[in-house]
């Protein structure tokens, strides 16, 4: 928190070549230099697990940080967003960030999320079970050969499929030999034991056999949860990483498991940067800005063009001004056709009755213009015309600009019901190839993107350069304070970028410098 000369950026640096250094952990309150604190982190998290915890999400716990002249957290989407990017494990609490340290630190990494559990106590399998699912591992039914072979070593054993019951009278080879098994089967990245004391437990007779199996198979963590009066202190990194409960040892897992997962995807390389496609954005979006309405929202042709100069096709069609002009330009484009009111002024126009789709015919054209007229209390309204698109998934790619961290590039689930459906992620650019994949595949649509139930996948690539597009854009352009791509239509083949909204706002120049240097708040 108190960061009188020394940063959170100063620290990781120094451990980054630190060979008695492992693993780091910080709790922070604010980032002085956000992007630098990500490429910063990015760096140590390829090399070392990195967790934090970020204090001061909450209104009070701003109110005291800034109490000891610590600057107001960032908001959490920021957040989430920097430490998924840059690989940095975050926390809720510091109880949660000692559980994971201690198993990054004792463990091997986990080659998946695919979990046994094996125990003595049924009851507490089953919630091991629960709390893995929750926590986004995969508790899968073991394998035949598996589960005959711990049949064969527990005959009397009530359960093999997954959680493993050995029942309350096994003993301790009997809970060793099923543990070993676990950790030898490839069907599974880690394995956790559940031990309940009972009159035949003999708990230091399994606490040293444990010792023993993590030597035999390294490669696989090994968690355990002790309960009832079991003694399992700390262990070294040759025995299993003890834990208070099975939901904190799930946690733990699951934190491990997507760090490995980060680590195991390349990271790709960020768009390249273009000075030339920079200042001529620049320089449109400045013109731009002349025209727009107070609030900074700026027409539809400024917008495409703007969207142009990255590759990003933006809304097709023609603004006119006439009933007459709409009925020539829907001709034009050829039937069915959408109107959309192209006032800037209007940001959410489906609310308001202000797109009309499916019009076959002129008459269907001049009805829906003088409908859109009669609502914006205008005769000749600005009109989008555009062809009617096929089908396809609709998402929405957007950037919002936060006093903290800069801009911030979101992909969501798109339409009308973006909002409904609440399923976004945040990004802070510039964004790497793996940023982008990530991102859109931890949407809750990503099933529908990657075809559902026999239907043609999307072309997922083509949505990833969109995301990445976007991203460079908010960083050449530090006029943009909004942008919103919804719907773009996501078929075979190709984004359909088929509606956009951007918004500018003046910026002091040299206001997008990363090289000011950082300074410290007046009473610091």
């Amino acid at each position: 928190g108190n960061k009188a000369d020394v940063s959170g950026n100063d620290l990781l640096a120094a451990w980054l070549d630190d060979d008695r250094v492992s693993a780091a952990a910080l709790y922070l309150e604010s980032f002085g230099n956000a992007r630098k604190f990500a490429r910063v982190a990015r760096r140590f998290a390829e090399r070392k697990p990195l967790l934090a915890v970020v204090g001061g999400r909450s209104t009070g716990g701003r109110r005291a940080g800034a109490s000891h002249t610590a600057a107001a957290a960032a908001p959490a989407v920021g957040v989430d967003a920097l430490f998924a990017q840059a690989g940095v494990i975050g926390c809720h609490g510091l109880a949660e960030l000692a559980d994971a340290a201690r198993l990054l630190t004792t463990q091997p990494l986990p080659g998946g999320p695919r979990l046994g559990i094996v125990g003595n106590a049924g009851g507490l399998g089953v919630l091991a079970a629960d709390a893995a699912t929750a926590d986004g591992l995969v508790v899968e039914e073991l394998p035949l050969a598996l589960q005959t072979v711990l049949s064969d070593l527990v005959p009397g054993a009530a359960g093999v499929a997954n959680p493993v019951d050995l029942g309350a009278a096994a003993e301790p080879a009997a809970l060793l030999g099923a543990t070993r098994a676990m950790l030898a089967s490839p069907a599974l990245d880690a394995v956790l034991l559940v031990l309940a004391a009972t009159r035949v437990t003999e708990a230091d007779t399994v606490l040293a056999g444990l010792a023993a199996a993590r030597v035999d198979h390294p490669d696989t963590p090994l968690l355990l949860v002790a309960l009832g009066e079991i003694d399992a202190p700390p262990q070294s990194p040759a025995g299993g990483a003890p834990f208070r409960s099975v939901e904190d040892a799930t946690r733990a897992l699951a934190h491990a498991a997507t760090y490995a997962a980060w680590r195991a995807t390349p990271g790709g390389l960020p768009r390249s940067e273009d000075p030339a496609v920079a200042r001529r954005a620049r320089l449109l979006a400045r013109e731009a800005l002349a025209g727009a309405t107070p609030d900074g929202w700026v027409d539809p042709r400024a917008a495409t063009a703007l969207l142009g100069c990255y590759g990003i096709t933006g809304p097709p069609g023609r603004v006119v001004r006439s009933l007459d002009d709409a009925v020539r330009a829907a001709r034009d484009v050829g039937f069915p056709v959408v109107l959309k009111a192209a006032d800037p002024d209007v940001v959410h126009k489906s609310d308001r009755g202000l797109v009309r789709t499916s019009l076959g015919s002129p008459e269907e054209v001049r009805w829906s213009y003088v409908a859109i007229g009669d609502e914006l209390g205008t005769p000749h309204p600005p009109v989008l015309v555009q062809a009617q698109l096929a089908a396809g998934i609709e998402v929405a790619v957007g950037v919002v600009r936060d006093p903290g961290f800069g801009p911030l590039v979101m992909v969501a689930a798109g339409g009308v019901a973006t909002d409904v459906w609440d399923d976004r992620v945040f990004l802070m650019p510039p964004l790497t190839e793996r940023d982008a994949a990530r991102a859109v595949r931890s949407l809750r649509i990503w099933p529908l993107l990657a075809g559902y139930r026999g239907a043609a996948a999307v072309d997922v690539g083509a949505l990833e350069d969109v995301v990445q597009a976007v991203g460079q854009l908010a960083l050449d352009v530090p006029e943009l304070a909004e942008l919103d791509l919804n719907p773009v239509i996501m078929r075979s083949s190709g984004a359909a970028c088929v509606d956009a909204k951007v918004r500018l706002v003046q910026v002091a120049d040299g206001a997008d410098d990363e090289g000011v240097p950082r300074r410290l708040r007046p009473g610091g």
